[in-house]
């Protein structure tokens, strides 16, 4: 399958992709959307609608819709159910709208005291951003490795995740039918 068959794959209409901005303000940033037109062999460029972006008119409800350059595009970037961060790991962070890269400077635990006499813990993070220069904490929920698309393929991998518990116990065990003498 050459590089085209594939875009046109990845770039289907209906699909959900990732739109990066190179204007000032939003480099480093990464926009989810919805492919409605694809490819146009013409100029490179496939048309998205945004999820939360908003048409700059009078109905600030309206989506986004914005013919954008190919290489400004690419797959929805994979996420890994559960995941720790530890400090300097290159994040994304869900901010703005949008996903923004930034790194990890600070690891903030926190203990929490039940009802039930039992203790939990979470982390928060503090996220620098080079771009804006800002300082932010986030929970891990809002927080992604970050990834490059490089050639149909993201960089680094997804790591593998632990298989999911069963949704039900399982079966007792079998008993032995009992011996019989002989």
């Amino acid at each position: 399958m050459g590089k085209e068959e594939k875009e046109d794959e990845w770039f289907k209409r209906g699909q959900e992709v990732e739109v990066s901005f190179n204007e000032q303000g939003f480099r480093g940033s990464w926009y989810t959307g919805t492919v409605l037109r694809t490819i146009s062999k013409k100029n490179n460029k496939i048309f998205i609608e945004f999820h939360t972006l908003k048409a700059d008119d009078k109905k600030a409800s309206k989506p986004l819709r914005q013919s954008v350059d190919l290489v400004d595009v690419r797959p929805l970037a994979p996420r890994e159910l559960s995941r720790g961060f530890n400090l300097s790991d290159l994040v994304d962070a869900f901010h703005n709208d949008g996903w923004w890269e930034g790194t990890i400077t600070d690891v903030i635990h926190h203990h929490h005291h039940n009802s039930n006499n039992s203790t939990s813990s979470s982390s928060t993070y503090s996220v620098f951003f080079r771009s804006s220069r800002e300082q932010i904490e986030f929970h891990e929920s809002d927080l992604r490795l970050h990834r490059e698309w490089d050639h149909g393929n993201w960089k680094p991998q997804l790591e593998p995740q632990p298989s999911q518990p069963p949704t039900s116990p399982p079966p007792p065990p079998q008993q032995a039918p009992p011996a019989h003498d002989v």
